[in-house]
């Protein structure tokens, strides 16, 4: 189960971290280094998919 709440950018370690999206899908952001997250098809997937993010990961 995904927690409800993000995690602070593995590249900057930034607090400034939103989930965004369009019709393409959504994902999640930092506006403080503008890394990105993988685009998914729901905001709980691009949670989670940010949360297990590492500065190693592409």
């Amino acid at each position: 189960m995904p927690s409800d709440e993000l995690k602070p950018c593995p590249f900057c370690r930034g607090g400034w971290v939103v989930i965004v999206g369009t019709d393409k899908g959504v994902w999640a952001k930092c506006f403080e280094c503008d890394a990105q997250g993988p685009r998914h098809p729901e905001a709980d997937a691009a949670l989670e998919s940010w949360n297990r993010a590492t500065k190693e990961t592409p």
